[in-house]
């Protein structure tokens, strides 16, 4: 459930390059915080982009994970 009583995901996706490969996608509970345990995703994320990449990385986050 969200936190608007309905029934809901709220996804948290990393993407690689202009292209949108996908490297790192959860598929959280509706009622979720965009910000919980996101530290740990983008940690992940960038890890698995390292995997198949040395180029320059850019990390671009939604507003609800303004610091």
């Amino acid at each position: 459930m969200t936190y608007k009583g309905f029934e809901g995901y709220s996804p948290i996706i990393a993407y690689l390059s202009q292209e949108g490969y996908g490297v790192n996608i959860e598929l959280r509970e509706g009622k979720q915080h965009c910000q919980k345990n996101t530290p740990e995703f983008i940690d992940e994320s960038i890890r698995y982009a390292r995997a198949v990449t040395d180029k320059p990385l850019i990390v671009r986050m939604d507003a609800g994970n303004d610091i």
